[in-house]
Protein backbone atom coordinates (compact mmCIF):
# COMPACT_ATOMS: atom_id res chain seq x y z
CA UNK A 1 0.00 0.00 0.00
CA UNK A 2 1.40 3.40 -0.84
CA UNK A 3 0.49 6.18 0.37
CA UNK A 4 1.09 10.32 0.04
CA UNK A 5 0.73 13.12 2.74
CA UNK A 6 0.78 16.51 2.72
CA UNK A 7 -0.77 16.59 6.26
CA UNK A 8 -4.13 17.21 6.21
CA UNK A 9 -4.67 15.00 3.14
CA UNK A 10 -4.02 10.97 2.51
CA UNK A 11 -3.74 9.69 -0.96
CA UNK A 12 -3.57 6.37 -1.75
CA UNK A 13 -2.87 4.49 -5.05
CA UNK A 14 -4.87 1.87 -6.55
CA UNK A 15 -3.93 -2.04 -6.52
CA UNK A 16 -1.37 -2.72 -8.96
CA UNK A 17 0.42 0.54 -8.46
CA UNK A 18 4.33 -0.03 -9.39
CA UNK A 19 6.88 2.09 -6.96
CA UNK A 20 10.24 2.06 -8.68
CA UNK A 21 13.12 2.51 -6.83
CA UNK A 22 16.98 3.46 -7.66
CA UNK A 23 18.37 0.62 -9.31
CA UNK A 24 21.70 -1.30 -7.72
CA UNK A 25 22.69 -2.66 -11.47
CA UNK A 26 26.26 -0.97 -11.89
CA UNK A 27 29.79 -0.88 -10.38
CA UNK A 28 30.34 -0.83 -6.90
CA UNK A 29 33.78 -1.01 -4.89
CA UNK A 30 34.30 -1.78 -1.52
CA UNK A 31 36.31 -3.49 1.54
CA UNK A 32 36.45 -6.26 3.97
CA UNK A 33 37.95 -4.92 7.57
CA UNK A 34 41.00 -6.75 7.60
CA UNK A 35 40.68 -8.77 4.16
CA UNK A 36 40.79 -6.77 1.44
CA UNK A 37 39.07 -5.39 -1.17
CA UNK A 38 36.87 -6.07 -3.84
CA UNK A 39 34.79 -4.66 -6.69
CA UNK A 40 31.07 -5.59 -7.65
CA UNK A 41 29.91 -5.29 -10.86
CA UNK A 42 25.69 -5.71 -10.16
CA UNK A 43 22.33 -6.04 -12.01
CA UNK A 44 19.60 -5.72 -10.63
CA UNK A 45 16.31 -7.04 -11.96
CA UNK A 46 13.20 -6.64 -9.35
CA UNK A 47 14.81 -7.91 -6.05
CA UNK A 48 16.55 -10.70 -7.72
CA UNK A 49 20.88 -9.15 -7.76
CA UNK A 50 23.28 -11.23 -10.33
CA UNK A 51 26.78 -10.24 -11.19
CA UNK A 52 30.19 -10.64 -10.15
CA UNK A 53 32.87 -10.22 -7.21
CA UNK A 54 36.07 -10.13 -7.70
CA UNK A 55 38.90 -9.67 -5.20
CA UNK A 56 43.05 -10.33 -6.28
CA UNK A 57 42.08 -14.15 -6.38
CA UNK A 58 39.98 -13.94 -9.63
CA UNK A 59 36.33 -13.18 -10.09
CA UNK A 60 33.52 -15.32 -9.10
CA UNK A 61 29.58 -15.03 -9.89
CA UNK A 62 27.11 -13.41 -6.91
CA UNK A 63 24.45 -16.44 -6.09
CA UNK A 64 21.48 -15.99 -3.52
CA UNK A 65 21.65 -12.74 -4.82
CA UNK A 66 18.53 -10.09 -3.00
CA UNK A 67 17.57 -6.70 -2.12
CA UNK A 68 15.45 -7.59 0.95
CA UNK A 69 13.87 -4.42 1.76
CA UNK A 70 13.78 -0.92 0.88
CA UNK A 71 17.47 -0.58 1.69
CA UNK A 72 18.59 -4.17 2.82
CA UNK A 73 21.19 -6.57 0.57
CA UNK A 74 22.14 -10.26 0.61
CA UNK A 75 24.10 -12.07 -1.69
CA UNK A 76 26.57 -14.91 -1.95
CA UNK A 77 29.95 -15.65 -3.19
CA UNK A 78 32.24 -18.73 -3.08
CA UNK A 79 35.73 -17.17 -2.14
CA UNK A 80 38.59 -19.15 -0.54
CA UNK A 81 36.96 -22.56 0.96
CA UNK A 82 33.60 -21.15 1.53
CA UNK A 83 30.67 -19.35 0.12
CA UNK A 84 30.94 -16.06 1.96
CA UNK A 85 27.56 -14.24 2.81
CA UNK A 86 27.37 -10.28 2.71
CA UNK A 87 24.42 -8.59 4.18
CA UNK A 88 24.17 -4.68 4.01
CA UNK A 89 21.59 -1.57 4.83
CA UNK A 90 21.91 0.92 2.10
CA UNK A 91 22.50 4.39 2.67
CA UNK A 92 19.40 6.85 2.54
CA UNK A 93 20.74 8.26 -1.04
CA UNK A 94 21.83 4.35 -2.27
CA UNK A 95 24.93 5.09 -3.35
CA UNK A 96 26.27 2.99 -0.52
CA UNK A 97 26.20 0.08 1.36
CA UNK A 98 27.46 -1.05 4.94
CA UNK A 99 26.85 -4.12 7.08
CA UNK A 100 28.73 -7.57 7.73
CA UNK A 101 30.43 -10.20 5.74
CA UNK A 102 30.48 -14.56 7.09
CA UNK A 103 32.58 -16.31 7.58
CA UNK A 104 34.47 -15.46 9.48
CA UNK A 105 32.39 -12.47 10.56
CA UNK A 106 34.22 -9.09 9.25
CA UNK A 107 32.74 -5.47 8.87
CA UNK A 108 32.46 -4.63 5.19
CA UNK A 109 31.70 -1.23 3.22
CA UNK A 110 30.94 -0.90 -0.65
CA UNK A 111 30.41 2.55 -2.22
CA UNK A 112 28.31 2.90 -5.79
CA UNK A 113 31.18 3.96 -8.43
Amino acid sequence: KVEVTDGRHVVTAPLGTQVIAKSLTGLWVGTVSGLGSFTLSVVQAGEVITGTLTTDAGTVTLSAGRVTSARSVVFTAPLALYSRLFRCTLSADLESCAGTYTPPEAAFTMRRQ
